[in-house]
């Protein structure tokens, strides 16, 4: 069962300016997740008044959030430790907070509207890749919005990691030129797009897509989550949903579900929302797959 969610509510505040802020040059936008392609406006939008010149997200408009310091991003990470009941073998230690990144994806939540402007909608004829817009990367558009700039899971969270990548690339790149994740070409991105949709098989979602490349760590411990991580998780009635984790629900000291951020027909589109370990479409512990992405390149500058 799921509870909803209040809009921006019990979002982590992480100012996206404060971490891109420094070398804000040559922006440039991520990419979404989804099945199929097409439609969706593409009108070139500068990102948060940064110069972009002819590569990004196109037909995307998003609001800037104020405030704060890269230095309080990093601290907040760190101040947010979710404390969880034991849930599996980690096989890796989770990464330093210096390499996830999770202050940025943070950050970014800040500056998608909870008001119903981008609604939930998943299409039969995989007509559009769930995005707010299309996205642009290399040059190439791998993600296509619709013109009603409506979404779903995993195209959005797509979008959000995306997006996320870009923010560190401005700060830590500013005269490299357009983006670059890892050693990903557009085809290359695209097939990480697929896997990051399970549209191959697989139900790993975002650890499918990001763990084999070096791009991310997989979470194998419930209280090893952190916000800002990447989920796909699956339910009792075989249905499943990419999120954006928060926290977890306890209940009598235990947990008893998860809070995240996504998009899904209980909050009208894009917000915060919990589902619980009980009920007929109860998520299941054993199918929570948990990855924590890694910045775009091998250090910070």
């Amino acid at each position: 069962m799921g509870r909803r969610g209040g809009g921006r509510r019990g979002l982590p505040r992480v100012p996206y300016d404060a971490l891109v802020e420094e070398g804000s040059g040559g922006g440039r936008r991520p990419d979404g997740c989804g099945r199929g392609s097409a439609g969706g406006g593409r009108v070139a939008v500068e990102p948060h008044g940064a110069g972009a010149e002819g590569q990004g997200v196109r037909g995307c408009s998003w609001a800037s959030a104020c405030g704060a310091a890269w230095a309080a991003a990093g601290l907040l990470l760190l101040a947010l430790a979710v404390s969880a009941s034991a849930g599996g073998r980690a096989e890796q230690p989770p990464p330093p907070p210096e390499r996830a990144l999770n202050p940025y994806v943070l950050a970014l939540l800040q500056s998608y509207p909870a008001d119903g402007t981008h609604g939930y909608w998943w299409p039969k004829d995989g007509s559009y890749d769930g995005t707010t817009c299309d996205l642009v990367y290399q040059g190439e558009v791998v993600a296509r919005g619709e013109p009603g700039r409506r979404t779903y899971c995993c195209g959005l969270t797509f979008e959000v990691w995306l997006r996320a990548c870009e923010a560190w690339w401005r700060r830590h790149r500013p005269s490299a030129g357009h983006l670059r994740v890892g050693d990903l070409d557009a085809a290359g991105l695209r097939k990480l797009r697929a896997e990051w949709f399970c549209a191959r098989g697989g139900r790993g979602g975002p650890v499918d897509a990001l763990v084999p490349r070096g791009l991310g760590v997989r979470i194998e411990r419930l209280q090893d989550a952190r916000p800002g991580d990447f989920v796909q998780l699956w339910r009792a009635d075989r249905s499943g949903h990419s999120v954006i984790f928060l926290g977890w629900e306890r209940q009598g000291g235990e947990i008893a579900g998860i809070r995240y951020w996504s998009t899904q027909r209980a909050t009208r589109g894009i917000g915060i929302h919990r589902e619980y370990f009980a009920g007929p479409r109860a998520v299941r512990r054993d199918e929570l797959y948990i990855a924590r992405a890694l910045l775009p390149a091998a250090s910070a500058d």
